[in-house]
């Protein structure tokens, strides 16, 4: 299905697929939001305060940005506006933007009914950024499978193409983004740690171990130091696939989670001494449990933010009612590899 599915990308001129998407130049977090109740769930005539949001400038040039915050419908429908100002900010610098309360009341808000507390940064009418807040009103937010995602952000290599490393040279430059799904505060332990896929026990090295607490529907970049392929360290393994694990794990009970269970996972594979194999659109195919409530398939970063592994929920209904049967199973694998295919490419900017 695979084979099949980067013949017809290509001949369609999808060609870009895999390749590094464009760094965001502006980026907008949510900083805090203080809700009345112990989630995002919320009643008629109560009030969300203290919503902090933080707009930061990463391109090379100051910007001249218009900032929006207002609260729209899960349709798009604008219902209230608090303000529209613009700000001038410097290369390389953040600022914060602040709304003292939402205040929830019948005349403005449907209940039951899903908003979003938006704020959006426009440069001469184009939205370069936008951070949204779901809200529920008169009914319970429905339950978040993630509550945690972990992204790299960006990874050096020491050759532009190719994830090969010898002896002696050094991965650069990395990054992670981790974020909270939330309306709960969390405190996890982020740690990465070098570890040789055939004998994982005990790591090569531990590279970080950082305590820290998410706020509700915040985010967090992490700088990693560089990785120096000391050969020394590396000997054990001499050629081959080595791995970075990436975790992010409670550090307390919380949300359901017993302390230490592991909230969410990213792995880097770089080939120690020898180049690397070839992939296509997907660089590796994988299964998960996810059941009916879970997507039928999904995709997750690979082994830099330009590769991608495709994942089919092996216990959904729909799958289960084609697996035994080889032409159905294929199309069905066609079809949701198709679809994860066409959100790499709007995710890369490549069409």
């Amino acid at each position: 299905a695979e084979d099949k599915l980067t013949q017809v990308m290509q001949d369609l001129g999808f060609s870009g697929i895999g390749r590094t998407p464009k760094k965001k130049e502006v980026t907008i977090t949510v900083e805090n939001i203080s809700f009345p109740h112990k989630s995002n769930s919320v009643e008629i005539g109560d009030e969300i305060k203290d919503i902090v949001f933080a707009v930061r400038n990463k391109s090379n040039r100051g910007r001249e940005l218009k900032i929006i915050v207002e609260t729209r419908s899960a349709s798009g429908v604008l219902l209230e506006r608090f303000f529209s100002k613009d700000l001038k900010i410097s290369s390389g610098l953040a600022k914060k933007v602040s709304l003292n309360s939402i205040k929830i009341d019948s005349k403005t808000y449907p209940s039951p009914g899903q908003i979003f507390c938006t704020c959006r940064a426009e440069e001469d009418g184009n939205i370069k950024a936008q951070a949204n807040i779901p809200i529920f009103i008169g009914m319970v937010a429905p339950q978040i499978f993630e509550p945690v995602i972990l992204k790299l952000l960006d990874i050096q290599f020491p050759r532009n193409e190719g994830t090969r490393v010898n002896y002696n040279e050094e991965i650069q430059n990395i990054r992670y983004l981790v974020r909270n799904q939330t309306a709960d505060d969390i405190a996890v332990r982020f740690s990465v740690r070098i570890v040789d896929p055939k004998n994982e026990t005990p790591p090569i090295e531990e590279i970080v171990n950082r305590d820290f607490t998410l706020k509700s529907f915040s985010e967090s970049e992490i700088e990693v130091p560089k990785i120096l392929i000391n050969k020394e360290k590396y000997s054990i393994i001499g050629e081959g696939e080595v791995q970075i694990r990436s975790r992010v794990v409670s550090l307390k009970e919380q949300l359901n989670y017993q302390k230490g269970k592991k909230l969410a996972k990213h792995n880097v594979k770089f080939w120690l001494n020898q180049d690397e194999p070839g992939f296509g659109i997907f660089e590796d195919k994988q299964t998960f449990h996810g059941g009916l409530d879970a997507p039928r398939a999904k995709v997750q970063q690979g082994s830099s933010a330009d590769r991608w592994i495709f994942l089919m929920n092996v216990t959904h209904p729909n799958y289960e009612a084609v697996r035994d049967e080889t032409d159905s199973s294929n199309a069905y694998a066609f079809e949701l590899m198709a679809r994860e295919a066409l959100y790499i490419a709007l995710h890369s900017e490549t069409y």
